[in-house]
């Protein structure tokens, strides 16, 4: 902020509604996605409809040449909300075609059919994210809630699209959702910390932390459900396949005059590309020192409102600073960071026990020694585990 600035000036994170976040949902929406599209689009409804069935028999090319050529004109008159929905079916059909034959084949078929290529792009495009599945699509937008008036938490949601279905499948995608819920809290509370810094308010911080911390418990109560109802090797058997994008190999979107039929490569849908993580990194100073330029391109991943909150958050009065010169707050701000480290400690045995222990069930097509993402994901995690590690006040 300005140093001529009044007091009373909110810093950016505090206007949520700026970057498309919610008060109550975080990095969810406020208005529940769209489960419905136009008429006009009820082959490709039926086509998601039928995904998990068809998916199964290994009868996802067929399926796709039924879908009829893409009616841009239509696609333009999708309200938003549809055009997330629209989205979210063509990306799902993307990777179930290029991957239904994953075990027998060990690698992806190396196009996308016009059918979905282009509408894909052109979707994309609109919605500002790269023409592959990716954790918007797969989790943000892609939950209903059974009461409507109940809330967004795991005994009132469901989804919308899956690929073969099947209760590991389900709770694994709503794990997340209801764990991007829970951090509404987390995600509100920056811009308070960031607030009271620039007011220089200890007791403001002080307060904007313990939220923190306490909606990190939340989120951490609900991440240590997943194996409940997630089994470590059904997931990787029949979850995880369907994630893989194509760092490792090169995907021709056919028809699409953009790339015009060269080979493109994207990132998977890895959790690495909720904005949620790297906020609270960016507010509370946490460090990566990635030797990859991994986290930046995650970015590219992420909505672009959500792109816009999370540079505000780092440009924002930084929160650690002021808790090191406030020996008062290094209680509060290490409970927040302690937040982190939990569920990072978390995922990283996630990792080991749903990946890495499945040795001899993949092939390069589904390996367990890199993440959906492409990276070295053991490695990687525990390098993340280690940087927040270091940001806690000795």
């Amino acid at each position: 902020m300005n140093v001529g600035q009044s007091t009373q000036d909110p810093v950016p994170a505090l206007d949520l509604a700026r970057f498309g976040v919610s008060a109550t949902r975080g990095f969810l929406p406020d208005e529940d996605p769209c489960a419905d599209l136009p008429a006009h689009f009820a082959t490709l409804e039926r086509c998601g409809d039928m995904l998990p069935r068809v998916l199964a028999a290994q009868q996802v090319a067929a399926m796709v040449a039924e879908l009829p050529p893409p009616d841009l004109s239509a696609l333009a008159e999708l309200t938003d909300l549809e055009a997330r929905r629209a989205f979210t079916r063509y990306t799902f059909l993307h990777q179930a075609y290029i991957l239904e034959r994953w075990q027998k084949d060990g690698r992806p078929r190396p196009s996308v059919p016009s059918q979905i290529a282009i509408p894909e792009c052109v979707l994309a495009k609109r919605l500002g994210l790269q023409p592959v599945l990716s954790y918007s699509p797969y989790c943000l937008w892609n939950w209903t809630r059974r009461d409507r008036n109940g809330p967004v938490d795991l005994d009132n949601i469901m989804l919308l699209q899956n690929f073969l279905g099947g209760q590991d499948e389900e709770w694994f995608i709503l794990v997340h959702v209801a764990l991007e819920a829970r951090a509404a809290g987390a995600i509100r509370s920056i811009g308070m910390a960031q607030q009271g810094v620039y007011m220089d308010d200890p007791n403001r911080v002080e307060n904007a932390l313990e939220m923190m911390a306490e909606s990190l418990q939340q989120m951490n109560a609900t991440m240590n459900r997943m194996p409940e109802r997630c089994n470590p090797f059904i997931y990787f058997l029949r979850v995880r396949p369907y994630l893989m994008g194509s760092t490792r190999y090169l995907l021709i979107y056919e028809g699409v005059e953009e790339f015009g039929e060269k080979p493109q490569q994207f990132i998977g849908e890895t959790g690495a590309q909720t904005p949620t993580f790297a906020c609270l990194d960016a507010a509370l100073g946490v460090e990566h020192k990635d030797p990859w330029p991994f986290i930046d391109r995650m970015k590219d991943y992420m909505p672009p409102a959500h792109r816009q909150f999370l540079m505000a958050v780092g440009s924002g009065p930084s929160i650690r600073e002021f808790a090191l010169k406030n020996p008062s707050l290094w209680s509060a701000y290490n409970n927040a960071v302690q937040g982190i480290v939990d569920f990072r400690q978390t995922h990283l045995r996630y990792a080991d026990e749903y990946i890495a222990r499945q040795v001899g069930k993949g092939n390069d097509a589904n390996s367990t020694m890199y993440g959906t993402g492409g990276t070295e994901h053991i490695q990687y995690l525990r390098k993340h585990l280690a940087d927040t590690m270091d940001a806690l006040i000795r």
